[in-house]
């Protein structure tokens, strides 16, 4: 249900934007290129109609969007700094939306043509509201099924994903910096949310996640044979998934014991 919820916001957001912004600016990007940077405010607001963007946010982790979304919205409603930078992934296509294009017929109500539109530009920012409150809380995809390894065990989670890659190329998959590269590598499935490596914080970032409710499901393949240097958090993440009740696999067996719960759901 939050899935479905989410996308119809986005997706009929995306829709009325387009078709209120008459005079919109179509801008292409090329690879790398910084689309907005966050310690900036902007004005505009940016309609991704085509390529992938990655975002940089504040607290250091790494969001994958695809077109179609929207961009800005949090600076473009409060005048504030952007959240974070985004950078282009690849070539990109964005119409760039300043408040006159939405802002012109707002108030005028001398037709009833007029009232309509002024009518759906009130709905337009109810929606941007909500959905930076929603960004502003981390809810950037549908829930994440979280993917985390030790070293000795990259590889075996690797090949666990690229064994199951009908499933897990269907789902926002988050993981750690040095797993999340492995994955690439070893499947060519991509992680839409990246976070830092475990020893600088990263499990504490899932762990935030999942306090929040934002993840399904861990498949975290611990080294029974080796003692992390962050066993701290290593277990605080545990803890968590216990807390909140997030199914969570240490290796294999309870993998594709959960696995085969989700894809029955």
């Amino acid at each position: 249900m939050e899935k479905i919820i989410l996308e119809n916001l986005e997706a009929e957001l995306f829709k009325n934007i387009r078709e209120l912004a008459d005079n919109a600016l179509l801008k292409k990007f090329s690879d790398g290129d910084k689309i907005l940077l966050s310690s900036k405010p902007s004005k505009e607001l940016f309609l991704l109609t085509e390529g992938e963007v990655e975002l940089k946010t504040l607290a250091g982790d790494f969001v994958r969007l695809s077109a179609p979304t929207i961009l800005g919205e949090i600076s473009f409603l409060s005048g504030l700094p952007v959240g974070a930078d985004v950078i282009s992934l690849g070539k990109v296509s964005a119409l760039v939306l300043d408040r006159e294009c939405l802002d012109g017929p707002l108030f005028d109500l001398s037709t009833p043509d007029n009232l309509l539109v002024s009518k759906n530009i009130r709905s337009v920012y109810e929606g941007l509201s909500k959905l930076a409150l929603w960004r502003t809380a981390g809810k950037y995809h549908q829930k994440y099924v979280g993917l985390v390894a030790h070293d000795e065990k990259k590889d075996a989670l690797s090949d666990f994903v690229k064994s199951n890659s009908t499933f897990f190329s269907g789902r926002s998959l988050i993981s750690t910096e040095n797993t999340s590269k492995r994955i690439k590598t070893r499947t060519g499935l991509d992680v839409v949310r990246r976070v830092k490596s475990g020893p600088l914080g990263g499990d504490q970032q899932i762990g935030s996640l999942i306090a929040q409710g934002l993840v399904e499901a861990l498949f975290f393949f611990k080294d029974p044979l080796w003692a992390a240097p962050h066993s701290a958090d290593v277990d605080a993440l545990v803890r968590l998934c216990d807390v909140f009740s997030v199914p969570i696999a240490t290796n294999l067996a309870t993998a594709e014991a959960i696995l085969y719960s989700l894809q029955k759901e």
